[in-house]
């Protein structure tokens, strides 16, 4: 593709710049052209830095098929391309002689949950963000945090120091504090390319600015516009000013979009401009064009908001489009999903619809996998599902060992309601066991008479009991999360295993385009798709967290920006003010939207 005017101009500076690129403006594809030009001059060394593995990947096989289609060898000598932390990483082990082991993400995990133990989720969760807050910040001493967030900061920075270990920020940290005083050297680099730069933490920022400070020719990529992250330290505008401001960098604007149609584009526009003074106007030409459709809808409840959407995806989706329902919260999409499972045509038959849901389906909380598993006790009578279930019974470690030996092999004995002797600590350890023994015996005679109603009943209801046992449940969670998949599999056809099989088939491991994709708005930025569905879009009062304008407005903006020909909101309740900002025509349904045909201008 040949490149543009502002795309050109990008490529061939050779001095500090940033790079504004906005929704489908071709930054990538700049980016490697521009790296392409810098690996042909002589004695160049060009390092690539993302925030994520799959931009770097991605990154890299864009630089070899660049190289591969002039029939040539990529000189992997000159390139260097990784994330922050691994970049930093690999710099640390090279010129720390002292260094301290890596803890591994999962064992930090572990670690900080085993601290947090006993907070419930949402102060738990307030913890460990104001752990990423610290590790980010040039400064942290300043850093304003209650008297326990700072207390469990310095409790964790304490333990990896006695045993002699070092977590990943704290590599970055330490490498980006060494580069700073002159203790540790600089990236042997000549040239040093940063992309999503919107999202640079101090830590991140300082690091590009020591470069582009000691003569190494940098250059910042990323849009103010698509800043969502300030609740992670995400520096957004300040950032990307500062960074021109310390290095008098130049500022390019990508004009184009190749993404959107020209509908989209347009409405996105009148959206975002309501951020101003803090952003830089880019005011994107649509290259592809009118042709697009958008308009929002309303719905009686959120129960029925999703059961439009999956009935107007099963009657409207063409041949090969490729779909997204973006959602505020995960949460937002445990409703969808049951939608897209339960969906029935005009005359009830059922007709699920196949996706793929990034980050964690209902199907994969502890909760629900807990219910699957005991399904699969019953119907299977196998010893690994059977010892699954007895995994979360509110016992002694001591009592479940001994009623794993005492049960062996063959379970259908145990499932059938016969309690085998074993070593109970207490009287209400053997209640509990011959509770679940007895629901497994009714399920199973429910199931053989083909009352599967009765037998999921049984079973959800055991569930629930044995999970709301242990003193750190969320019974909230656990009522929600079993009432919801519980849902599924009534309204599923055929037999218990049958229903299982059907919510297995709808989440395919290897999607393509007639899966649809459930995600984020979040995790949805640097996608793009034919028809984008945004749904649950309720003002505060509603119950939404949408409260502080301009980070939600951006993270709207996000959403809009993914659709490439067709873009429906929908809500339930007063819909968000972004709506009427964006100037997003309302029509009375989903389907009307869809049988306009009109493009929205």
């Amino acid at each position: 593709m040949a490149l543009t005017p502002s795309q050109e101009a990008a490529v061939l500076y050779d001095r500090n710049l940033i790079l504004f690129a906005g929704p489908g403006s071709g930054k990538t594809s700049t980016s490697v052209a521009k790296g392409e030009r810098i690996l042909g001059m002589d004695g160049t060394r060009l390092g690539m830095v993302t925030f994520t593995t799959a931009g770097a990947s991605e990154m890299q096989e864009r630089m070899l098929a660049a190289f591969a289609s002039r029939s040539q060898q990529i000189p992997a000598n000159k390139l260097t391309t990784g994330t922050f932390h691994s970049l930093t990483l690999r710099h640390y082990q090279r010129h720390t002689t002292q260094a301290r082991k890596l803890m591994a993400p999962p064992a930090r995990s572990t670690m900080i949950n085993s601290m947090l133990r006993d907070l419930d989720f949402d102060t738990r969760s307030e913890h460990i963000l104001a752990l990423e807050k610290y590790q980010g910040c040039l400064n942290p001493e300043n850093l304003v945090m209650g008297d326990d967030e700072r207390e469990f900061v310095e409790s964790f920075l304490a333990r990896l120091e006695a045993i002699n270990a070092i977590d990943l920020a704290g590599v970055m940290r330490s490498s980006v504090m060494a580069m700073r005083s002159g203790s540790m050297p600089l990236f042997p680099l000549t040239h040093l390319i940063g992309d999503e730069m919107q999202d640079a933490d101090e830590l991140q920022l300082e690091l590009m600015l020591l470069h582009a400070k000691a003569g190494i020719t940098t250059t910042l990529v990323g849009d103010d516009d698509q800043t969502i992250y300030e609740w992670r330290s995400a520096l957004g505008y300040e950032g990307l000013m500062r960074f021109a401001h310390e290095t008098g960098a130049k500022t390019i604007t990508l004009a184009e979009n190749f993404r959107s149609r020209s509908e989209i584009v347009s409405h996105a526009q009148a959206l975002i401009s309501k951020n101003n003074p803090q952003r830089i106007d880019k005011n994107p030409r649509a290259v592809r064009g009118p042709g697009g459709h958008l308009g929002s809808a309303g719905a009686s409840d959120i129960q029925t908001e999703c059961d439009n959407i999956a009935s107007a995806i099963y009657t409207y989706r063409r041949d090969g489009e490729s779909i997204a329902i973006l959602g505020r919260s995960n949460r937002d999409l445990d409703q969808i999903e049951q939608a897209l499972l339960q969906h029935v045509d005009e005359n009830d038959d059922s007709h699920p619809i196949p996706y793929q849901r990034d980050g964690q389906s209902i199907w994969q909380t502890p909760e629900v996998a807990s219910l699957v598993s005991l399904i699969q006790a019953v119907l299977r009578g196998h010893l690994a599902d059977v010892a699954a279930t007895l995994s979360i019974l509110p016992i002694a470690s001591s009592s479940r060992v001994s009623l794993e030996r005492a049960i062996g092999f063959s379970c259908g004995a145990f499932l059938e309601g016969t309690v085998p002797d074993f070593m109970a600590e207490t009287t209400e350890e053997l209640k509990t066991v011959q509770s679940l023994a007895a629901a497994t015996s009714f399920a199973r005679r429910k199931i053989r008479t083909g009352e599967v109603v009765f037998a999921l009943e049984c079973l959800v209801s055991e569930t629930r009991r044995l999970l709301l046992e242990h003193k750190k449940s969320r019974p909230n969670q656990v009522n929600a999360l079993l009432k919801a998949a519980s849902s599924i599999l009534m309204k599923l056809k055929g037999t218990l295993s049958q229903r299982l099989a059907t919510v297995q088939r709808m989440q395919p491991r290897n999607p393509d385009n007639s899966v649809v994709r459930l995600m984020t708005m979040h995790s949805s930025k640097g996608l793009e798709f034919n028809t984008v569905f945004m749904f649950n879009a309720v003002d505060p009062d509603d119950g939404s967290t949408m409260l502080q304008a301009n980070p939600e407005r951006r993270l709207f903006y996000v959403g809009m920006t993914r659709a490439k020909d067709r873009l429906l909101v929908s809500y339930s309740g007063t819909p968000v003010k972004f709506i009427d900002e964006a100037a997003i025509p309302v029509f009375p349904s989903l389907d009307a939207i869809f049988k306009s045909g009109e493009c929205s201008a």
